[in-house]
């Protein structure tokens, strides 16, 4: 199906819902069906690396989503990555998948919880395997700004600068044909405006994802829409400093 032949909405303020009559730009776009999901369903959130999916995910597992990640999470899962998804589906560019692993996985996962969830970046390579193989999946694609995600790489690993934009530049438009040629629902979330408008976006995300938080729930998953939060810092900087004495060992 392509982009013409299904609807492309621009998400507004949530007094107006899933319409694109308002000039208001929260800077989400919804793909696909919007009416409510189904009771057994999954959420995916992948997008570039250093590119904002570590505050969706951290946002859907305080609201209750099982993700494969406790809540708090161990210094070495900071970034609310599922590490089992992470050995079968963390690839450069899309290949193979052990599908066996992934079925016996996703089975698992499907007896354990109605609902659940996983945020792995470079699941982006796999999207069109796990449209087929998960039940009723839901695709949360986070975008942000090439140049931002190039700084984060450099500062982060050490990538050269140009390489990095580049690259997320190409998985970018990964995961645009993928919407363009899927039937699944998507969530198209830039991740500077979601900075910009937390409120707005975490309330969009919210009914999306067919979720009923209390307010109190709901008010403290507000607290992890932020850029460069303490303990993010935290931990990516004790990391690095584990990492830097390792190689002097």
């Amino acid at each position: 199906m392509s982009s013409e032949e299904k609807p492309i909405l621009l998400a507004q303020h949530p007094e107006h819902g899933f319409s694109s009559d308002q000039p208001y730009n929260t800077g989400i776009m919804v793909v696909g069906d919007t009416s409510p999901p189904p009771p057994q369903r999954t959420l995916v959130i992948a997008g570039t690396p250093r590119g904002g999916t570590t505050m969706l995910a951290e946002c859907l597992a305080t609201l209750g989503v099982p993700m494969g990640v406790p809540v708090p999470p161990p210094m070495e899962q900071f970034n609310f990555e599922d590490p089992e998804f992470q050995t079968l589906l963390h690839r450069e560019s899309p290949g193979e998948v052990a599908l066996p692993e992934l079925r016996a996985l996703v089975l698992r996962r499907n007896l354990d919880h109605a609902l659940w969830g996983f945020k792995l970046p470079t699941a982006l390579n796999s999207l069109d395997v796990l449209e087929q193989e998960l039940r009723n999946p839901q695709f949360i694609l986070v975008f942000r700004d090439v140049v931002a995600v190039s700084s984060r790489e450099v500062v982060s690993v050490g990538f050269d600068a140009m390489h990095a934009m580049r690259r997320a530049l190409v998985w970018q438009e990964r995961m645009l044909d993928f919407v363009e040629n899927t039937t699944a629902r998507c969530l198209l979330i830039s991740y500077e405006k979601a900075l910009q408008f937390p409120s707005l976006a975490l309330d969009l995300l919210i009914s999306w994802c067919g979720l009923e938080p209390t307010q109190a729930v709901r008010d403290k998953t507000l607290a992890a829409m932020e850029a460069n939060r303490s303990p993010y810092l935290h931990a990516v900087s004790q990391i690095r400093k584990a990492s830097d004495a390792a190689e002097k060992a």
